[in-house]
């Protein structure tokens, strides 16, 4: 019996993990919190902590300007509009 619940343990700190794996501390970091404080706590870890940002959702910082470089497809679209004429 005690082997079944270590097992059920461990699939629950795994779930936790993967719910986690989009967040700041990621799957490890949400398993073994889970795993070493208690699922019920790993689960408000994945509820308080932020979501992982993309690298182009940048913060601004207040009285900078943040410089976000062009794509591809920008650059191309603009060249072309006025190339003709």
């Amino acid at each position: 019996m005690p082997v079944l619940l270590l097992f059920v343990n461990l699939v629950v700190c795994y779930f936790i993990g993967v719910l986690g794996r989009n967040r700041k501390l990621g799957f490890w970091g949400h398993f073994f919190g889970s795993l070493l404080l208690t699922p019920v706590i790993g689960i408000l870890l994945v509820v308080a902590t932020d979501p992982v940002r993309d690298k182009d959702e940048a913060k601004p910082v207040k009285g900078k300007t943040v410089f976000k470089p062009a794509r591809e497809g920008d650059i191309l679209s603009e060249s072309g509009k006025g190339a003709d004429k």
